[in-house]
C-alpha cells in the first residue's frame, strides 16, 4: 500500500466517532509507522487531536479536516497526499 493510499484510509479511521489507536492503525489499515502518516496528514492542514484512553494508549480524532482532502475521501479527488 502506497502513502497517499495509507493516507486517506487513515483519516477515513480518524474521522469515525471513535477515531483510532496505534494498535487498529497497524491491524486495520495495516500502516506500521502511524506517526508518520499522523505527521503527512498535519502537514496537509488536518487538525488531529490525540486523548489518552484508560489504558494509558493513546487514540487520535481528526477535529478539522480541509474541503480538497474530504472532496478526496469521498471520491471526487484523489491525488492529494504528496507524502
Amino acid at each position: 500500500m502506497n502513502t497517499h493510499t495509507q493516507c486517506l484510509r487513515l483519516l477515513k479511521a480518524l474521522r469515525r466517532k471513535r477515531g483510532i489507536t496505534n494498535f487498529e492503525a497497524f491491524a486495520e489499515l495495516h500502516i506500521t509507522s502511524l506517526h508518520r502518516r499522523l505527521s503527512d496528514l498535519r502537514e496537509m492542514g488536518v487538525v488531529i487531536q490525540a486523548k489518552e484512553t484508560e489504558a494509558k494508549h493513546k487514540r487520535y480524532f481528526a477535529t478539522h479536516v480541509p474541503a480538497d482532502l474530504l472532496d478526496a475521501i469521498s471520491g471526487k479527488k484523489r491525488e492529494v497526499c504528496h507524502a
